[in-house]
């Protein structure tokens, strides 16, 4: 009795890889056998490709793309060096399906002409390739970024020390650019944009100060309170108009405002915004008031006193903020 194995797919890679070391002629029949080019290249594409002029190509389309197929496999860096390749081996012109060698330039208005269908091809391919692969692993299919040292070339893009080589430069660069911003406001000659609504100002204060001072987690959330709660009310506020009264007003209006969801932390419990949401939007507005003083962009006439955590009690009620205010 004739016994059957079950293949695995690892078992089939392990073939493929098999041929592709030692067998170059059988893993292009293989390959030829495997990729149905008639199921990944949309109609459009190949209408396109024929309708481009009015007669006859010398070069087909299939034959172009398994050469493109053909310089991703075996990493081929230019045109020059993959005609060549081709130029003495009949495997791949017998595998691409050329009866003659073609030039570079064939390939450059290829790729140039017929830009958005290969974009279409590639798009239509994943939707043939994305269901195998959340099947096989969806962990790995949300992956964006694969190591690709087993099948690429080198490259210096691929080298983890040059990686953390440019990392390094980054954080000297922005080490060395907070120290400029903090000699410039020590000795005045700090320049900044002209400003004329608080939504000028906020991004100034977010640009010059926030990505200096704020942690990473304290920049999200500074930000987040920014656009949630102050730019779409009063965002479009001039800075001349800006004063105690009508910080009053924008609190007493924040209280009556419904909260914008996180959809991290999940929703939130109470339907308007928290008492303690106030006191962050609060303490963000101060300090940016405080830094546009030191900048000479408005006068210090507007009192925004801080705020004591845990002293304020929150109701929807009339009242006036500058109870709350030391």
């Amino acid at each position: 009795m004739i016994t059957y194995k079950q293949l695995t797919l690892a078992e089939i890679f392990e073939d493929y890889q098999n041929k592709f070391d030692n067998d170059k002629y059988q893993f292009l029949s293989l390959l030829d056998e495997a990729i149905n080019l008639d199921e990944i290249v949309p109609v459009s594409f190949v209408s396109h490709f024929h309708a481009s002029t009015g007669r006859p190509r010398k070069h087909q389309l299939y034959p172009m793309l398994k050469t493109l197929l053909i310089q991703r496999i075996f990493s081929i860096p230019t045109d020059t060096l993959l005609i060549v390749f081709r130029k003495y081996s009949q495997e791949l012109r017998d595998f691409c399906g050329f009866d003659v060698v073609s030039d570079g330039s064939k390939f450059t208005r290829f790729k140039q002409d017929f830009l958005s269908d290969l974009q279409s091809m590639f798009d239509h391919l994943v939707d043939l390739t994305e269901p195998i692969c959340q099947n096989i692993d969806p962990a790995h299919a949300s992956m964006t970024i694969f190591d690709t040292s087993g099948t690429e070339a080198w490259v210096t893009e691929n080298n983890p020390k040059y990686a953390n080589r440019i990392i390094k430069q980054l954080k000297a660069f922005k080490k060395s650019h907070k120290r400029e911003i903090e000699y410039k406001q020590e000795m005045g000659s700090l320049v900044v944009r002209k400003c004329n609504t608080l939504s000028d100002l906020l991004t100034e204060y977010v640009s010059l100060y926030g990505k200096e001072k704020w942690a990473l987690s304290t920049y999200e959330g500074n930000v987040g309170l920014i656009r949630n709660y102050i730019e779409p009310m009063i965002g479009s506020a001039k800075l001349s108009e800006i004063n105690t009264r009508f910080m009053e007003r924008y609190y007493q209006g924040l209280l009556q405002t419904k909260a914008v969801g996180n959809p991290v932390k999940g929703n939130k419990k109470n339907e308007y915004v928290s008492a303690s949401t106030v006191r962050e939007i609060h303490k963000l507005l101060r300090n940016c008031f405080e830094q546009a003083i030191k900048w000479e962009m408005i006068n210090d006439v507007l009192d925004m006193s801080k705020i004591e955590a845990g002293k304020t009690v929150f109701k929807y009620s009339d009242f006036s903020i500058l109870d709350f205010i030391e």
